[in-house]
């Protein structure tokens, strides 16, 4: 295996995977180990990325049109980002508008991710972190966006999908975010799966604040509901990925491949499911951020009681893989105890030091 995922629940996740008949329907564009290292512009689609989502147009056999976000129409990206003029599309831009516009797409590069394969990897023009593999965004992004393209034939059913993000925050930002929305070409809401909603499902991907080295795994299910019509046939799911500007500017973003498997019936009961997960995307030489944790004195381990930290001198502070504070405490011993009435994984801060653990 290339990684590895700590959960304390893998084996009953094993046995779920098995009984709900995942198929990986994949679509090529979203596995980036298949792709050349360097520029992502074969990746992306710079003409179909005007602004404002509102993108290059597919005139339907009736006459009306709809959203095209993919040239072979079998699953790809695609880059946009604000301007203030909500009809203006890519040719319509200034000249001005469009070196902006070029900056934000020649700014994505496919790299090394060491054990993980190639990764996508962004870095904003107001990051102050350092890391060889990324091409630095030279200009301030307003409101960008990443479209992620599903492939054209997805027959109906219900689809998990999975999108595994690590966001290096710049240390004076408390947080980046991705806000992100589900439609079709017809850009017609898409609820998830088991939900009982409709409309659009509107969720977000946020970083854990002071945890920069540790990776996220977001999953979810869509269900097709018709691809018959021509005008749902271009692009089944479409995922908007919103950059907020902490996320656009202030960070590097790295991506491992997508996922899109199809699935007999919902499992993850119409919720967003989160994982944070044991991966290292340093490569080989070690020429970029690792996510490896530092090393000093202090020990942090489980027992019956909770979680236990060994030689803290500063308040200790206990956080879920959502990135949610869940307990405090300052040391009162040369071991310090403290209670977490649930299993999970969790991230232990004191001082400089974070750990992670497993409860």
């Amino acid at each position: 295996m290339k990684r590895k995922t700590l959960l304390s629940i893998a084996t009953s996740m094993m046995i779920a995977t098995s009984l709900s008949a995942q198929v990986d329907c994949t679509p090529a564009n979203w596995k980036f180990d298949t792709m050349q290292k360097g520029s992502a512009q074969g990746l992306f689609i710079k003409e179909a990325a005007a602004i404002g989502g509102n993108f290059q147009k597919q005139t339907l056999e009736d006459g009306r049109q709809g959203f095209r976000y993919a040239d072979n129409l079998q699953g790809g990206f695609a880059v946009a980002h604000w301007t203030g003029e909500a009809d203006c599309g890519y040719n319509d831009l200034t000249e001005q508008q469009k070196a902006d516009f070029q900056a934000f797409y020649d700014a994505f590069q496919i790299a090394d991710g060491g054990d993980l394969g190639n990764v996508l990897i962004y870095q904003g023009n107001s990051s102050t972190e350092t890391d060889n593999r990324a091409v630095k965004n030279t200009v301030g992004m307003s409101s960008p966006g990443v479209y992620v393209v599903t492939q054209k034939d997805l027959q109906t059913g219900t689809y998990k999908v999975t999108i595994p993000v690590r966001m290096i925050v710049n240390a004076d930002l408390a947080t980046a975010k991705m806000n992100t929305y589900l439609g079709t070409s017809w850009w017609d809401g898409v609820p998830l799966a088991g939900s009982g909603q409709s409309g659009y499902a509107n969720f977000t991907l946020e970083s854990i604040p002071d945890f920069n080295q540790y990776w996220t795994s977001y999953s979810f299910e869509v269900e097709v509901t018709n691809n018959s019509d021509p005008k749902y046939d271009f692009t089944p799911v479409l995922i908007k990925l919103g950059l907020d500007w902490n996320a656009a500017n202030g960070t590097i973003l790295i991506f491992d491949d997508f996922k899109i498997e199809k699935v007999s019936a919902p499992t993850l009961g119409g919720q967003l499911k989160v994982d944070a997960v044991d991966w290292d995307d340093t490569p080989a030489g070690g020429t970029s951020i690792g996510n490896v944790e530092k090393k000093d004195n202090i020990i942090v381990f489980t027992n019956t009681n909770g979680i236990v930290v060994v030689d803290a001198t500063e308040k200790i502070e206990v956080y879920n893989a959502t990135g949610m504070l869940v307990a405090s405490k300052l040391p009162n011993n040369a071991a310090t105890t403290i209670e977490v009435s649930e299993k999970g994984i969790y991230l232990v801060k004191t001082g400089n030091t974070t750990r992670k653990i497993i409860l």
